[in-house]
């Protein structure tokens, strides 16, 4: 599993992910400044209370759950920018550590946005759900972060999974593999989630992704063959 992560980060200084890199990097980034100052424009423009001292209670408050909310939202919305991007990735990585794979077609761009935004959607709505219980938490230090990894680690284990198994298997040959070794993917989307929580490296976390879930996959066929 950790083999899987190293090499996938190692391939990254080479040509064919640096441009990719770049790409998903500049698109994030400009996004995460749009919802961070969407959120500062309504929280300086909307009054809650006519007593000062407590608007700015509010105001402070209302600053630090944008910044949890930009952080939560920063591993979906990558996710989403790269998807336009992870056939790229998953062939590269092929063509570098299994050569031996006959080419594929991959996904069309209608087909990856779809992944992407499904991604986006399902990951908002359940760490929103868990969002009390983070805060709730938060004075544990460690059972706060432990419950935010294991949550998107499931969440993006499987979205990561089925992004590079629809390559190769059919829907009902992917979800049955995935029945079957359900604790390694799930352990795999969580090192990708720690990826995106890592600062710098988290830049990295849709191609990361993409490339760790292809040795994971090819990982476990291979020992089975």
């Amino acid at each position: 599993m950790i083999s899987a992560l190293t090499k996938s980060i190692a391939q990254m200084v080479e040509p064919e992910l640096r441009g990719v890199l770049w790409k998903v990097l500049l698109a994030t980034i400009a996004m995460l400044i749009a919802i961070w100052l969407l959120v500062g424009a309504l929280l300086a423009n909307t009054t809650l209370t006519n007593i000062g001292w407590l608007e700015t209670i509010i105001d402070w408050l209302g600053g630090a759950l944008a910044v949890v909310v930009t952080l939560v939202l920063f591993a979906p919305i990558a996710t989403m920018v790269g998807s336009l991007f992870e056939d790229q990735v998953a062939d590269a990585v092929e063509a570098r550590h299994y050569p031996d794979l006959a080419p594929t077609d991959g996904q069309t761009i209608a087909q990856s946005m779809i992944s992407g935004l499904k991604l986006l959607g399902w990951t908002i709505l359940v760490n929103l759900l868990f969002l009390p219980l983070y805060l709730a938490l938060s004075f544990t230090v460690i059972l706060a972060p432990l419950l935010f990894f294991a949550v998107n680690g499931l969440l993006l284990g499987r979205e990561y999974y089925e992004v590079v198994a629809l390559r190769r298997m059919t829907a009902r040959d992917a979800a049955k593999f995935r029945r079957g070794h359900r604790f390694t993917l799930w352990t795999g989307g969580v090192l990708i989630a720690v990826v995106y929580w890592v600062p710098i490296l988290n830049l990295t976390g849709p191609i990361i992704g993409t490339a760790t879930m292809v040795h994971i996959v090819q990982g476990i066929q291979r020992r089975g063959a």
